[in-house]
């Protein structure tokens, strides 16, 4: 069910427009939004997939990861 990290694309692609010096503000505008657009997508993936392991951890196994930072 992982679909992939769309952030690094989305980085890489920001970084490439920014560099190229003909590159309009609407172009860089959009990238900029495409990199909010993949953060939030994986932000929300994240948290559905710590929805899923919780359903499977004990008490103990949750607060073992909430203690090394791992869950919250």
């Amino acid at each position: 069910m992982m679909s992939g990290n769309s952030v690094t694309p989305a980085l890489t692609a920001l970084q490439t427009t920014l560099a190229d010096p003909k590159a309009t503000q609407d172009e860089i505008k959009q990238k900029v939004e495409d990199v909010r657009a993949a953060r939030k997508k994986a932000q929300t993936d994240l948290d559905a997939a710590e929805k899923d392991l919780k359903l499977l951890l004990t008490p103990a196994q949750q607060a073992t990861l909430i203690a090394e930072g791992i869950l919250d």
